[in-house]
């Protein structure tokens, strides 16, 4: 039997009356064209998001953001590349195969390769939701919230630079209180940036940025009082024995969790060493791609927090499944997602079903027309953003805001 005809003569319009599947006799749902949008944001990278169409009309979105570095020019390039021969891979196929899509995974993909594919599965993810007109987090099981924590990482929205070169301890007071008088009960930021790496510092140079960052955290501190989250993001700048030494000088200002101070993968031992002796809670995984990328770090239990970012780690699929098993181990899930509103409405959908969820990632003040671009605007109160009903991830692109931010 095939799948039309299991859908039409099974028991699923029983036990989900309120399903309407598309298609009746002869009518297949498969991916025919793509369109590929670049969306100028600021200096520290534009959004991509890829819209997926059908033979039936009906569109699917995803987004590829930060799959490269804003210095490398030929990122872009790059990119549309990955976009047209993944595409070429899944034109004409139907939008119901994801496992099969999924087998086009190769070891030796860059960081490019593993954003653009994590885009394409969360078209496909959107897609079906709205083939079913059920959301994503349906087709997952089920939501457990009917809203979940965002935090504000006001890093990105922290540009304004001291007589040294660096950002701003004012810029980062600046926007932490904007935050706080937004609603918001958690924040982020990361003051190691400019921070040069340990192999071209010497010792002097590497006190001066720790102090620095020591004062930006205690500024931040101050500013959004005692009884909010303070979350500090290392990427990685340091080392172990500097990142004991941390977490010394960072125990007044009560942390709620220490992000990536070293790589979490070339040192799984050496970070799972330090939970035993850390306040906050250790967090990291950004980066990583696919359920095995994580296996050492769960192997070791050597995270607290595991932040997979929809864009990078595989799509919808590989974030659910790597929320899995995180819930089964005990270890708290708080996806990373500096990024645009696709991405926030995809993982949004995926963390209404994570039994270990802690909290999601909100790129605040980047820019202030965000939220709009997308239909509905983001339903954000009191910290919280609600949980939409709507089929898919959703969302729909808002047109007329789209076109005026197009590159």
């Amino acid at each position: 039997m095939r799948r039309r005809e299991f859908i039409r003569n099974s028991t699923l319009s029983t036990l989900f009356p309120a399903c309407k599947f598309w298609g009746g006799a002869n009518q297949e749902i498969y991916v025919q064209d793509i369109k590929l949008y670049n969306i100028g944001v600021n200096e520290r990278g534009n959004w991509y998001v890829i819209e997926l169409g059908t033979n039936k009309g009906l569109t699917g979105l995803g987004e590829c953001s930060h799959a490269h570095p804003v210095h490398d020019r030929q990122g872009k390039r790059r990119v549309e590349k990955a976009v047209a021969e993944l595409f070429a891979v899944l034109k004409g196929q139907s939008i119901f195969d994801i496992n099969k899509f999924r087998r086009v995974i190769h070891p030796q993909w860059d960081k490019i390769y593993q954003t653009v594919f994590s885009a394409f599965d969360q078209c496909l993810w959107d897609i079906c939701g709205k083939a079913t007109n059920l959301p994503v987090y349906s087709l997952l099981g089920g939501k457990l919230y009917e809203k979940v924590e965002v935090y504000a990482n006001i890093n990105r929205a922290s540009n304004e630079r001291d007589s040294n070169g660096r950002r701003s301890v004012r810029s980062f007071i600046d926007n932490a209180e904007q935050a706080v008088a937004a609603g918001f009960n958690a924040v982020k930021l990361a003051p190691f940036d400019e921070m040069k790496s340990l192999a071209d510092a010497n010792e002097r140079e590497i006190e001066t940025s720790i102090v620095y960052a020591l004062n930006c955290i205690h500024a931040v501190r101050k500013i959004i009082g005692p009884e909010r989250k303070l979350l500090i993001d290392v990427h990685s700048h340091l080392n172990f024995r500097l990142t004991k030494t941390l977490l010394e000088r960072v125990k007044r200002f009560d942390l709620f969790w220490l992000e990536e101070p070293f790589d979490p993968l070339k040192s799984v031992e050496e970070m799972a060493s330090l939970k035993t002796e850390a306040t906050p809670y250790l967090a990291g995984g950004e980066s990583i791609f696919g359920l095995t990328g994580f296996a050492e770090i769960f192997k070791w239990q050597s995270l607290d927090t595991v932040m997979p970012d929809v864009k990078h780690c595989g799509g919808i699929t590989s974030l659910y499944q790597i929320a899995s098993m995180a819930a089964a181990l005990g270890i708290r899930v708080a996806p990373h997602n500096p990024s645009g509103p696709i991405a926030t409405a995809a993982s949004l959908a995926v963390c209404a079903t994570m039994p270990s969820f802690q909290m999601l990632e909100y790129a605040y003040g980047e820019v202030g027309w965000s939220s709009h671009l997308i239909r509905p605007v983001e339903g954000f109160k009191d910290g919280f953003l609600i949980v939409s009903n709507n089929p898919g991830i959703g969302v729909e692109l808002n047109r007329g805001e789209l076109k005026k931010h197009l590159v």
